[in-house]
Formats: structure tokens, sequence, C-alpha cells
């Protein structure tokens, strides 16, 4: 039997315990023993020894972990009875473990959640308190594991888990199945099998496998992959109920990501990352002045969470901001926004296998045995404490993040290898003019070419090293082949222990690649117009640009859908990229689930877009929903302008306000072709922006000096203010800047000088505790603990900046204009609030009213501006650009285009009917239905067969029809539906005979999968055959596999050759190839009798197709941060 937390929570959340005895037990006795309180009360029961020495192992376990309670502690939940009997047999009713008599509302519900209660205990005192008891119910989030599972690999128990708690009810009821680990669940097929044969899961839907290469890496490479990392993540909510706040657990699939720091020091299966909702959504009325951050701060860091057999630890807590419900979109209402916060946890020892020594390695001879560690050790090792005694406790705090990017470990340099410098570079004024940039040695960018396999050698990365973080660029003014990198004061965030080769080692975030086209961020608008010479001339211009990108993707549609391979291309390159799996294409019932997978799917099949109306609708269905993203999103590329990592010019050779800009490749707009930007005016800016002075004009000039240094944009480091710090307070440690040379945008820009900069230190305070407030001599021993709470506490304090930025956006709207006083004193004080936590700022609701009414003057009802609301006409004149840009210009493009589309279906109109699936059900009845000359068939079986089948499938239609008309939950009824259509087998009628040879070949069970066999495939084309025109949707839900499988026969057969089968784990990872795409509609195009007006036509459509393939319909930035080591 296991024992610790695990049993304990047995005792807590059930009325018995169950365990697997050590001893055998009869053949005929169940294989596990319930001790419920009913069968305490038995006289017959004597407990053997091997039980009892069981339940002692238990016992002292949880004593042992349990903090010491004086006689007054309330224990709220449960009542102990009087001191423990000895554990001898007896035949008397003697209770195995002191009696715990669960509080009825604190158990778990039936509806799968734990649930809080606003009840209140006594303390010390006597006074009541609603605190104690909701930590108390806080412990209840995990739920356990049951016992026969303790001794299985961590990969088993979380999947295990995962299934349990989304087929489950009550997550307290999964200690209690009966489920005994077996050597063959390493193999995830078998464990989904073994689960869906037990008892406990049966007519329970499980969740989805999780990604395979995920598993076996957990499995078999103890939760490694090269460079990356096989990761625990798991999300709590929260559901308001009449009996109080109500918290859901969900584990997600295991998979597979970039790992970090602390991950491939520790192993990523000793870390688990929880996202909750932020403290705001927690409703709990009667909470005393302490305030939830602190009981949840305290809840989380000092209490122990005893999860899959393990003790956790949570060491870091960062806020995620408001995550809408939907799309982000700057335009368009706003979405419903929940706000997150994600807890990183660290597993401190294995409860069923405890070590007897400490380390910080991982054992390798036994994955399942857990060394101990400590968070106070790992975070030591990470932060060196007792180095930094001088720091800001929060600001040293935050700094775990570094441990916890995601990057890809390239090279470990010896410490004689690490140049680092003493002072920053300094302008005449003492502004430092290199923060966050280094330099690194030209070989050790070779290195980093090869480690990831890149065709050229880039010329800058985005790291971290140890305590430093930033961007290094590759230096060549030393001839020498030596590896070295340097490092800067304001890099380096702490003193870091560089004796340890962990911290020696470069981590490579992101680096630079070849730059292209980027679209307009739509905070640059107010700024651009703002700042224009003519500003009527500057909406137009950018209006144009709007009307171009419309137009192009818009009519990119019509050029694609003549063309099967061109449609392909569109499906995919029109998809919503949010839209992303973790293995298998999904399907619901007969069709992928989502909408980009069931035109590629149908396509694939050779059904065609223009003859098909199924088809066709989800086509303009789809470009429909296009456009209203369109619309809201206003993407406008603007071909003359780019996105480039801003780093600075070390040699000193670029004169203020000069930049030097170089691409890898031609960069290639409309019209023209570049290699640099010299002798231009560029604009320049990064995000967010909200000054004036956000945007800069500057002069682009080329300097042979620095032309090794490409796709990157160089910024002086001569003058007295930095360039970056003008663009919204940036640095160079991995910002970007927008880099725009559109003339008509450029030459109508005048810059604005950065404003006076208002003192804001009487509205906050700040929490100015070092690390020698916690560490150090004189200091307790859990002074970590203790930091750790204090920051947890006020990192979950509320957020304002999400209030203050809308409150500002709206001022903005008001008086359309971003250059008045209150809106940039406004501005200015957004860029304050951006690092709240780590500054240790203390700014709440009292604060903002008095600085939002000191800086308005007055109160001002602020309505929304027309583009966040709901409002969906069209505007003739606007007097903000964004109404005017969305309303005037996009809105009038958008219906033209969509009404355009309308009538070029009309002018060649597809149809629901198919020759080709229905043929299939016709020639089945030709071969064995000896139908006379006037079709009419002479096998009775065939016509009992066909008769029954209309029979069935009228039935699972009509089920079809009145679950629809219902509209309650879609697809619950889709699925319920399927399986009614899945089971529908041949029937013929008694005393009619058959063709033994024709039955025996329907439903091939060897040698077909069960979807595709020939009974369902003709059960298919005879559901078509039925409803093709009356239920359409009916049966491509249902039966859409079946009809896409008989298409791609018949469509093969037609040209002579066989239909190609793809499994569906590579089918799920296919993307069409551009350039075989390109050249075979060109040959297609060509092909003709030679006819010179054909050959003409032919260029004319090549010449088209050209300018198709260089559609950017995505219109996505160029990214980097994904890189792939091999």
């Amino acid at each position: 039997m296991s024992n610790g937390d695990d049993d304990l929570y047995n005792m807590r959340t059930t009325s018995g315990l169950k365990f697997v005895p050590n001893s055998k037990v009869d053949e005929q006795q169940p294989s596990s023993l319930s001790l419920s309180s009913s069968w305490l009360s038995q006289e017959s029961y004597s407990p053997t020894d091997e039980d009892t020495e069981a339940l002692e192992e238990a016992w002292v376990v949880y004593t042992s972990s349990q903090p010491q309670q004086t006689d007054d502690d309330s224990l709220s939940h449960f009542q102990y009875s009087q001191e423990l009997p000895p554990l001898t047999p007896s035949t008397r009713p003697t209770p195995l473990y002191p009696l715990l008599t669960p509080n009825p509302d604190s158990t778990g519900n039936r509806d799968g959640s734990v649930r809080v209660n606003q009840r209140s205990s006594l303390d010390l005192n006597g006074r009541a308190t609603v605190e104690s008891t909701f930590e108390h119910d806080l412990q209840l989030v995990w739920p356990q594991v049951p016992p026969g599972l303790h001794a299985a690999p961590l990969p088993v128990k979380w999947e295990f888990m995962r299934a349990a708690l989304h087929c489950f009810d009550n997550p307290a009821d999964i200690v209690n199945i009966n489920a005994q680990y077996e050597e063959k669940w390493r193999d995830q097929n078998e464990l989904w099998a073994s689960l869906k044969a037990h008892p406990d899961f049966a007519r329970r839907k499980l969740p989805d496998l999780c990604d395979s290469k995920a598993w076996n890496d957990s499995i078999q490479n103890s939760f490694r992959s090269d460079a990356d990392a096989v990761v625990l993540t798991a999300s709590m909510s929260l559901k308001q109920s009449a009996a109080g706040l109500e918290m859901l657990l969900e584990l997600n699939p295991l998979r597979r990501e970039r790992s970090c720091r602390i991950h491939r020091r520790f192993g990523s299966d000793r870390f688990l990352e929880l996202r909750i909702p932020d403290l705001d959504s927690w409703k709990l009325p009667g909470l005393p002045e302490e305030g939830l951050e602190n009981i949840v701060a305290r809840w989380l860091s000092h209490d122990p969470h005893c999860f899959l057999g393990r003790n956790w630890a949570a060491f870091w807590v960062r806020n995620e901001g408001r995550k809408p419900t939907t799309k982000v979109s700057d335009v368009g209402p706003d979405p419903k926004v929940l706000g997150f916060e994600r807890v990183s946890f660290f597993a401190t020892d294995d409860v069923n296998h405890l070590p007897t020594q400490r380390c910080l390695s991982v054992d390798g001879n036994d994955p399942r045995r857990l060394p101990k560690c400590t968070r106070d050790e790992m975070l030591q090792w990470l932060l060196q404490f007792d180095k930094n005694w001088d720091e800001s406790y929060l600001k040293l705090f935050s700094r775990i993040s570094l441990g916890l990017t995601k990057t890809a470990p390239i090279i470990t340099f010896k410490e004689s290898q690490i140049r680092r410098r003493e002072n920053d570079i300094k302008s005449p004024t003492g502004d430092v003019m290199n923060n966050g940039i280094g330099r690194v040695s030209l070989s050790v960018m070779k290195k980093l070419r090869d480690v990831l396999d890149l065709g050229d050698t880039p010329c800058a990365v985005q790291a971290r090293l140890g305590s430093a973080k930033g961007m290094w660029i590759a230096d060549t003014t030393e001839s020498s082949q030596d590896d070295w990198i340097e490092t800067y004061p304001e890099q380096r965030k702490w003193d870091c222990d560089w004796s340890d080769e962990c911290h020696r080692t470069l981590e490579i975030k992101s680096y630079a690649s070849p730059l292209k086209s980027a679209n307009l961020n739509l905070q640059f608008l107010p700024i651009l117009e703002d700042r224009a010479i003519d500003k009527t001339r500057m909406r137009n211009t950018i209006g144009e640009h709007l009307a171009t990108e419309l137009g192009r993707d818009l009519e990119s549609l019509k050029t694609a859908i003549k063309n099967p391979q061109l449609f392909r291309q569109w499906v995919w390159e029109s998809s919503i990229r949010s839209e992303s799996r973790i293995h298998d294409t999904p399907f619901l019932a007969g069709l992928p689930d989502y909408e980009r997978d069931k035109m590629a799917f149908l396509i694939d099949g050779g059904f065609d877009p223009m003859k098909q109306k199924y088809l066709q609708d989800l086509v303009f269905r789809r470009q429909r929903e296009k456009c209203e993203r369109l619309e809201k999103e206003l993407r406008i590329k603007i071909t003359r302008s780019t996105y480039a990592f801003m780093v600075v010019d070390f040699l000193g050779v670029l004169a203020p306000n000069e930049v030097h800009l170089c691409f890898s490749s031609k960069f290639a707009d409309d019209s023209d072709e570049y290699y640099d930007l010299d002798g231009m005016d560029v604009l320049i800016a990064r995000s967010p922006a909200h000054l004036p002075s956000d945007i800069q004009k500057v002069r682009a000039v080329f300097k042979p000096e620095l032309r090794h240094l490409k796709d990157v944009i160089i910024f002086p480091r001569t003058g007295d203010t930095p360039l970056a710090d003008k663009l919204s307070g940036g640095d160079y440690d991995g910002d970007k800047a927008w880099v725009c040379w559109e003339p008509e945008i450029v030459g109508n820009f005048k810059s604005r000088d950065l404003p006076d900069k208002p003192n804001f230190s009487t509205y906050f305070e700040r929490d100015r505790q070092e690390v020698r407030d916690f560490v150090g001599r004189g200091k307790r021993e859990d002074g970590i603990s203790t930091m750790v709470e204090k920051a947890f506490a006020f990192s979950l304090r509320p957020k304002l900046l999400g209030i203050c930025t809308s409150y500002k956006e709206r001022l903005c709207y008001h008086y359309n204009s971003i250059s008045k006083e209150s809106v940039i004193n406004l501005s200015w004080f957004l860029g304050k609030l951006a690092d709240q936590t780590k500054n240790g700022i203390i700014f709440g609701d009292e604060q903002w009213k008095r600085l939002r009414n000191d800086i308005v003057g007055e109160k001002l009802r602020l309505d929304k501006p027309a583009y966040k609301t709901n409002f969906t006409g069209v505007m003739v004149n606007a007097d903000h650009i964004i109404d005017h840009l969305r309303f005037v210009v996009a809105k009038g493009i958008i219906e033209n285009e969509l009404k355009s589309l309308n009538d070029f279906y009309k002018a060649d109109p597809a149809y629901l009917f198919d020759a080709d699936v229905t043929g299939y059900w016709n020639e089945f009845e030709k071969d064995f239905g000896k139908p006379d000359r006037n079709g009419i068939l002479r096998a009775g079986w065939l016509v009992s067969l066909r008769m029954n089948l209309w029979d069935d499938l009228e039935a699972c239609c009509n089920v079809w029809r009145t679950r629809m008309a219902a509209k309650k939950d879609f697809r619950l009824d889709v699925l319920h539906i399927y399986d009614m259509w899945r089971n529908i087998e041949p029937f013929i009628g008694p005393n009619v005979g058959g063709d033994a040879v024709a039955l025996s070949q329907l439903q091939q069970p060897r040698t077909h999968p069960p979807e595709l066999n020939t009974w369902q495939l003709l059960k298919a084309s005879m559901t078509f055959k039925l409803f093709y025109a009356t239920n359409t949707s009916f049966v491509w839900q249902i039966a859409g596999r079946q009809l896409q499988h008989i298409k791609g026969l018949k469509s093969s057969a037609d040209v002579g050759k066989a239909p190609v089968l793809v499994v569906p784990s590579l089918y799920a990872a296919l993307r069409p190839d551009n350039k075989y795409i390109r050249r075979i509609v060109a040959q297609g195009a060509r092909a003709g009798d030679g006819d010179p007006e054909e050959e003409e036509d032919s260029d004319l459509f090549e010449d088209a197709l050209e300018d198709f393939a260089d559609l950017d319909l995505d219109g996505l930035d160029s990214t980097v941060g994904n890189l792939s080591v091999g």
C-alpha cells in the first residue's frame, strides 16, 4: 500500500479508504478492500498484520508532514476522535486511524468541481474567520491518484488523471477507481484501450490522445527531446453557483515545447504550470480586510500541494493580462475578457519514492525516483540570494522569468571567454546608449548557424547568458577565431554564479532573419495623422493602401477557385493560424472539425468548388468570415515597410538621427527592389505607441563598416539620448522597430520632440524592501519562503494598466487628438505603469481616481469609440481615422467585393447533386440486383436490403431534424446521430434468400477500417441519394468521410490512376508546395493546340499566377521566435 498525502486525501474525501492489500486474497474476493463507515460498524472484521502495518505507515507519513497544532486549533473540516488507539488485530471494530468526520459542505460536487464555501470558523480568540475555511477548502483542488497507480510512471499518471477529470462528474470519486498499473500502459494506445474497457469509464467519451512524440519522449527519454521538453500544464476555472464558488481543474495533454534553463537543469517533469483566473473573478463576499491576494498567496507559496504522488511548491506567478475569449482585434467590440495568472510549481520530492539523499541532479538510474530538492534550494541556484542582498526583492523575483524563458542552448563558454565589461557606453549627459546589447565573436555565430542548421550566419541574436539578457551582434573587428562574448552592466540583472556551466551557456531565443513587408500597427494611425503635414492626404494615402490590400485579397479567391491546386493553396493561406492541433486532423462525425480542414478534405477527394454547391457554400461562408475579420482588424499592408531588431553602432560611425539598414536578400515591393535604404528618409516606431513623439523621422545611410550587419536596423551610439528611448522608452534587449520608407507617408510626416515628462510620485507608493530584509545573517531560516509569499501577494494585486489604457483611448477619441496635454500626461503614465510589479509600484483604485481627476480636470463621460462598438453600418464621413478606414473605406469595398463574388458564382452555378457519389450504389444494384430491361430489381434480397436501409436512414434523418431544430448542444447532437448512422447494419427480412457472396463482402471486417468498408460506403451513397437536396447538412456532416472516399476513388479512376493514401498523422502535417502548384498550373494553362491567341492568353494567365503566388494572404509579420534545432 502506498503512503503519505495520497492516503490522507483518501481519508478526507471519501467515507472510507480503498487499497490493495499486500497479502494474497481469495480469488473470489475483490482485489481491493473498501473501509467504509458502514463496514466499520460490522463486528466480524479483524484487520490482518499486513493491513495494520500498511495503515501505520500511512499514518506516520501523514503526521510527519503536518504542521503542529495546538489544542485550540480549529480543524474546520474534520473533527478528530479520541487519541489513536493501539493498532493491533482484534475481534472488536477498532478504528484503523483517527476517525475523520468530513464536513458535508467541503466535499466535491457532482458536477466535477470542488466548492469553496463562505462559512466561518473560530480563531483562537473566538472570532469568526472566513479565510480559515476558504484556505482549507483550497486544499481540495488537487484530486488524488488511485492507489493502484502509485507505482506508475508520471506520464501514465498524468494521462490517466486527465482522462478521469474529463469523464467523471466528481473528482473525489477518482481515487476510488479500481485500477492497477500494468507495464503495457507505457504504450499510450494500450492505456487508452484499457480505459475504454474499464467499467468505470464505460459509456464515457475519453479526451483525445496526447501527441505521440510527447508521450514517447516522456516515457523513454525522461521528458526530454533534444532542445525541446515535454511539459505539464493545467488550468483551473471558476463557476459561481448558489452554493458557493466552484473550482474546476483540467489537465492539458502532454506536449512538447522549447525547453528553458531550469527545465534543462532539473528536468521538465519537476515543473507544473497552472493557469488560474485572476482574483477579480473570485467573487467572495465577506472576506476580511487582509485581502484575497494575501490568502491566495499564502495558499500557493506555503502550503504543500500533493498531486500525482509528488509534493509541489509554487515559486513563480506571472500575470497574463486580460485575455479575450475570442481573437484579439484593435477594432470591433471588445470581446468578453478574462484575466489569468500563470503559476509555476516545482516538485520537491516524491511521496511514494522517498530518497535518503538530497541533491540537485536527476537520478538517471530510476526515473520514478525523485531526488529531494526544496524550492529554496532551486531558487538559490538560479538567483544566488546570498550574493544579491541589496537588490529589490520584487525586481529579483521578476528575474525568475529568465530561467523560464523558452530558449535553445547553443554553446557553453569558459569563464575566461566571458568578457564582463565594467561600464556601459554613455552619452555626454550620462544616458546609457547600449542598454541591453553586447557583442559576440563571429566564430560563435558560425557555431550557432551550424547548430540551428541555418543557411546563412545570423548577424544578431536575442539570447540569455547567466544573469544577462538582450541582443548580441557579431563583431568583425577582431581577426582571431577565438570564441568570446561580452556583457555590459545593464544586461546583467543580478550577480551571477558564473562557476556553474548552466549559467555560462548561451541560450538563444530568436535571431535576425530575412525581412518582409509589414502590416501597419493601428496604434500608429493616430500618430501618423497627428504629425502629418497634410492630414487629409495622409488619411487618403493609408486608405488607398487598405483598399489595395483588400481588393488583392478578395480577388485572389476568384483566381484560386477555378483551379484545384490553387484552391488548395488558398485554403491553407487564408486559414486562421489559431486553428491549431496537437496531432491528427480532428473530425466531428463525418467531416473535419475546422472549416479550413473541411474545405481541404473535400478538395483532396476530388470535389470541385465550381461544381459542388455544398463546397462552394463553405467557401463563400469562409470568405465572408474572412472579410469580416479583415474589416475589424484593418490589416493595412505597407509594402515599403518592415519590422527589424534594433541594435547599436558600437563603432560610432553613425551620426545622431542616422540609421543603417541592409537586407540579406533583395527586398521587393510592388515596383522596386532594395538591398539597403541608403539616402532615404524613413520613419521608425515601436509598439506600444502613445505619445506623438513615438514615431520619428530619421535618415537612412550606408556605412561600409556596418555592411556585415544585415536584417537589423542599426541606431547610433552618438548624441545625448538613445534613439530607441525616443520610441516609447525602448531599448536594445530585443525590441523591434517598424521601419517605413513609403514616400507618400514619410514625405508627409514631421517629427515631434519628446514632450516634458510629469512627476507622478505623489500618486503611488513603492515597496522598497530588499533581499537583505528576508535573507541573510540573523534572518529566519524560512526567509526565502516568506519573500516568495510576499512577492506572490504583490503580483496578485489588481492590475489597472488595462483600465487606464482603455480610458486614455476613449479620451483620445473624445478629443480626436493625441496632442492634448491631458492625453500626453496619461500616455506618460501608461509607460510608468507597464512595469508596476517589477518596480514595486503600489497603485490602486483610489490613486487612479485622484490622478484621473487631476489630469483630465473635469469628470467626463467618455463613450466607446465607434470602432469598438457593434456598429455595422457605412459612414459617409468620419472624424477619427480608424472610423474612416473601417466604416468608409473597408466597409464599402468588402460589400462590393462580396456582391461581385456572389455574381461570379451565379454566372456558372454549382449543384448539390454528384453523379459519382450516387453511382456507387447504382453500380452495386446493377452488379447484384439482376435488374430487368426497365431497371426493376429481380433480386428480392436486395430489394429488402434497400427498403430496410431507407427506413433506417429516414429515422436517423428525422432525429437530425428534431435535434437541429431544438438548437441545444450541436456537437453532442451530431455525435449522437453519427453513432445512430454508423450502427445501421445490413438487414434482410425473414424468408428472403440472399446472395451469400455479396453479403459477405459488405462489411469486410478484416480488410478495411470500419468507417470505409463496403457497407459504410453504400450506406453513404444511399444517404446522399435520399437527402442531398432536402437535408444537405445532415448528409455531409454524417457521411462526409465516406462521400470523400467514394469521390476520390472515382476521380482517380477517371484519369487512369490510383488514389494515394496518407496516414492521419502525416495528413495533418501536409501543406501545399507553392513552386509545384505554380509549375503544374502553368503547364495546364499552356496545354492546347498551339494556337497563338491561346499561347498569349496562357502567358497572361501565368503572369497572373505569378502575382497570385506572391500574395501574402495572411499578412503575417516575420517571426523568429520558434527555432528548430535539428
